[in-house]
């Protein structure tokens, strides 16, 4: 089956914060699984990228304005 699933982790480093975003996803076992994730990898990047830039910077933000 299909699956999908993410984090972010914070961490303090040279006076900043450095953000790590991991996304993850399950294709499933077999020839079909491993022709969607070639597919649709490349085309899920392109779309969470402004999303995450987006989000990155809210993330920012909020962290600055807590200072």
């Amino acid at each position: 089956g299909f699956g999908a699933d993410g984090s972010i982790a914070l961490a303090k480093e040279d006076g900043g914060t450095k953000v790590t975003w991991t996304d993850k996803a399950a294709f499933g076992m077999g020839p079909i699984g491993g022709w969607m994730k070639l597919a649709m990898g490349g085309m899920v990047d392109k779309q969470q990228g402004g999303d995450q830039e987006k989000s990155l910077a809210g993330l920012k933000l909020r962290v600055t304005a807590q200072k």
